[in-house]
C-alpha cells in the first residue's frame, strides 16, 4: 500500500458479506492491517543471515547464494580469494580479538576498493565482495564484459593493499594472497569452485606467489598436500624424522667448530624434501610442533657432544611463528637449563621477514636472547627487506648471505659486488659473515677475498647424521 509518498506494507483481507435483503449485490469488508514492524523484523533476520555481523559485508551464505544464482542464470565469472596471511601472528602477539579488529579495518579497506571499482568498470552488481572466514575474503566478478576486467581489478587490488591500512592498533601493512578460479572451466558447481580457490591461495603460499590461477593440474598438488599432512603428523607422533648436520668451516684457520642442522624425512623408503613437507607444515599449523621437535632434537645432539668433550655450536632454524610465539625465549632458557649445556653452544638462525614484518616485538625478543648467551643469526640475508639500519638495531651476531648470491657470483659482476658489500658493512657493524651454498674453490678464493669469516656447502660438506659430522670437527 502507497501513502504519502511511501510505500507500506500490509496484510489483507477480504470477508464476503451476505445479506437477505441485497442479495442481489455481492459486497465485502476489506481489512488492512500494518505489518511494518514485522517486515522490517523479517529484513533484519535476513540481514543477518547473510552478513558479517561486525563488517556488515556478505558472508560465506551469501557468496553461495550469490554463485548459485549466476550458475543458474548461466552466467560466466571467476572468483578470488583473498587470504590475509598475518592473521596468526597477528593473533598470537596481540590476541584475538585485537586481531579480528585488525581484519575488519582490512574488510572495511576492501569494501570501499570494490565499490570504488565496481562503480567505475562494471555495473555494480557485477563485483561482489564477501567476508567468508576470519582473515579470509572472496570476490565474484562476472566475466561477461571487458576482457582485462579480473586482471584490473586484481591491480587495483594489489596496489591498493600495498599501502599501509588504519587499524585499533594503528596502521599497519598486510600480507594478502589471491587464489583465482574460473567458472565454468574449471568448476561444475559452487562447492568446486570454492574448493579451487582454496587450492589456489594454498599454491599460492608454497611458492611464495602473490596472486595464483588454478589450473587442471592443481587437484593433484591437493591430494598430495592432504597426504603429506597425514604422513606428517604420524611421523612426528612416531618419532621418523630425523636432523642432519652441515659444518662451517672458519676461513681464516680452516677449523670445524660449528654446523647446522637440518630437518630430514625418509617416508617408507622416500625421501620427502623440506621444501615440500615445511610450507604444508606452516599451512597446516604443524610448524609450531615441528619447531618444538627440532629444538628438542639439536639440544639433545649439543648435549651428547658436549660431554663428549666436544665444544661444537649447533645453528637452528627458527619459523616465524615459532619466533614470535608469547614465550619463545622462556623455552630457550628452559631447553639451557634442562639440557644444561653453556648458551654458547646454540645459535638461532632467523629470516630477514620474521624480523621485519614485526620488528617491534622481534627486537624485544631478540634481546631477550642475547640476555641469555645464545648466538643469533639472520638467515638468507639478502632476499628480503636487507635494511642494514634495522640491522645495526637489533642484537645479532652473523648474518648469511644467501645461496643465491654465492652461486651467481664467479660470473656476474653485480652478485659479487653486493656479496663484497655485504661483508664490508656486516664488518662495520661488528658481525660475522657466513656464506651458504659454497660449491667450488673459485668461489671459496672470492669469499676469502671478500673477508668472509664461514664457508658451508658441498665444498667442504654435505649434511650427514650426526654420527658422520661429528669426524669433520676439529
Amino acid at each position: 500500500m502507497r501513502k504519502a509518498n511511501f510505500y507500506m506494507p500490509t496484510r489483507q483481507r477480504f470477508y464476503a458479506i451476505q445479506s437477505h435483503w441485497i442479495a442481489e449485490h455481492q459486497t465485502c469488508d476489506l481489512h488492512v492491517r500494518d505489518i511494518t514492524l514485522r517486515h522490517r523484523a523479517e529484513q533484519t533476520l535476513e540481514h543477518q543471515a547473510y552478513h558479517h555481523p561486525v563488517t556488515g559485508i556478505g558472508n560465506r551464505s551469501y557468496l553461495e547464494k550469490t554463485a548459485n544464482q549466476w550458475i543458474a542464470q548461466q552466467q560466466t565469472f571467476n572468483a578470488v580469494m583473498i587470504d590475509v596471511t598475518d592473521f596468526k601472528l597477528l593473533s598470537e602477539n596481540f590476541g584475538l580479538a585485537d586481531a579480528l579488529a585488525c581484519i575488519y579495518s582490512v574488510g572495511y579497506f576492501l569494501q570501499s576498493s570494490v565499490q570504488q571499482y565496481a562503480s567505475v568498470n562494471s555495473e555494480p552488481d557485477d563485483v561482489c565482495l564477501f567476508h567468508v572466514a576470519d582473515a579470509c575474503f572472496m570476490v565474484l566478478v562476472k566475466t561477461q564484459g571487458p576482457a582485462h576486467r579480473l586482471a584490473s581489478l586484481l591491480s587495483m587490488l594489489r596496489t591498493k593493499l600495498a599501502n599501509t591500512i588504519d587499524t585499533p592498533m594503528g596502521a599497519m601493512r598486510f600480507h594478502v594472497t589471491f587464489g583465482v578460479s574460473d567458472y565454468p572451466v574449471h568448476s561444475v558447481d559452487y562447492n568446486t569452485l570454492l574448493l579451487h580457490t582454496n587450492i589456489a591461495v594454498e599454491i599460492a603460499l608454497k611458492n611464495n606467489q602473490e596472486v595464483h590461477y588454478f589450473n587442471a593440474d592443481d587437484g593433484a598438488y591437493h591430494q598430495r598436500r592432504l597426504i603429506i599432512t597425514r604422513r606428517l603428523e604420524q611421523a612426528l607422533k612416531h618419532n621418523e624424522l630425523t636432523l642432519y648436520y652441515q659444518p662451517k668451516q672458519q676461513l681464516s684457520d680452516g677449523r670445524v667448530q660449528s654446523c647446522e642442522c637440518l630437518l630430514r624425512w625418509i617416508d617408507n623408503g622416500e625421501f620427502i624434501s623440506p621444501g615440500e613437507f615445511i610450507p604444508i607444515a606452516e599451512r597446516s599449523g604443524l610448524i609450531l610442533v615441528l619447531g618444538e621437535w627440532v629444538l628438542d632434537s639439536a639440544f639433545n645432539q649439543a648435549r651428547a657432544w658436549y660431554e663428549e668433550g666436544r665444544q661444537i655450536q649447533i645453528a637452528i632454524n627458527i619459523s616465524a611463528r615459532q619466533f614470535l610465539q608469547p614465550g619463545f625465549a622462556e623455552s630457550i632458557e628452559r631447553r639451557l637449563r634442562e639440557y644444561a649445556i653453556p648458551a654458547s653452544l646454540i645459535e638461532l638462525e632467523l629470516t630477514e621477514t620474521s624480523i621485519m614484518d614485526n620488528h617491534q616485538l622481534a627486537s624485544a625478543v631478540l634481546m631477550e636472547l642475547r640476555a641469555l648467551g645464545v648466538s643469533l643469526s639472520i638467515d638468507d640475508f639478502g632476499t628480503g627487506y636487507s635494511s642494514l639500519a634495522y640491522l645495526s638495531a637489533f642484537p645479532v651476531d652473523k648474518v648469511k648471505i644467501d645461496r643465491s648470491f654465492v652461486s651467481q657470483m664467479v660470473d656476474a659482476p653485480k652478485q659479487q659486488a653486493i656479496v663484497l658489500t655485504i661483508c664490508q658493512l656486516a664488518h662495520n657493524l661488528g658481525l660475522k659473515v657466513i656464506a651458504e651454498g659454497v660449491e667450488t674453490d673459485v668461489q671459496r678464493e672470492l669469499l676469502h677475498q671478500y673477508g668472509c669469516d664461514y664457508l658451508q656447502g658441498y665444498l667442504f660438506a654435505r649434511p650427514v647424521p650426526a654420527s658422520e659430522a661429528v669426524n669433520l670437527f676439529n
